[in-house]
């Protein structure tokens, strides 16, 4: 159940006005999940959780994309596993 805490915690990112999961695997004690956080405008920031996570969390951001110059789009790649 704490890695989809922690997995919820990261998808609630309050800047974005949108988020979309595409994928999410769970196995042996460890997740990943591939999601697109939307943003309005170019004020994009960094993913963080809400709350702080209770396992150790990888977050990589595999790009952005600026469209209609109105609204950012960035990809998310984040691993969850091994407790702190």
């Amino acid at each position: 159940m704490n890695i989809f805490r922690t997995l919820n915690a990261f998808l609630e990112d309050e800047s974005a006005i949108k988020t979309i999961l595409t994928r999410m695997d769970f196995e042996n004690g460890k997740g990943n999940a591939f999601y697109y956080l939307i943003y309005d405008g170019n004020t994009v920031s960094f993913p963080t959780p809400s709350s702080t996570p209770v396992l150790l969390s990888t977050p990589n951001v595999r790009g952005n994309l600026e469209f209609a110059d109105l609204y950012t789009l960035q990809i998310i790649d984040l691993e969850v596993g091994d407790e702190q």
